[in-house]
């Protein structure tokens, strides 16, 4: 898990060790849609990663997505 990390993020300096953490967020309001990651992690340095994978192309993944890399 922490290469695949590693290889997707690029972190800098290199992961040595990841936690992985609850993957849902929780709500600020009961309004707030809920959202689950697939993998929710947090390094040894306290940088949260989250992913979120697709299995199908939905076309719409600039939507989808809160920063680019």
């Amino acid at each position: 898990m922490t290469c695949l990390i590693q290889k997707m993020t690029s972190c800098e300096p290199p992961l040595t060790e990841i936690i992985l953490m609850n993957p849902y967020t929780d709500k600020d309001s009961p309004r707030d849609k809920q959202s689950i990651f697939d993998i929710k992690a947090k390094t040894t340095e306290g940088e949260l990663i989250n992913i979120e994978m697709q299995l199908f192309n939905q076309y719409d993944i600039e939507k989808r997505i809160g920063c680019c890399f």
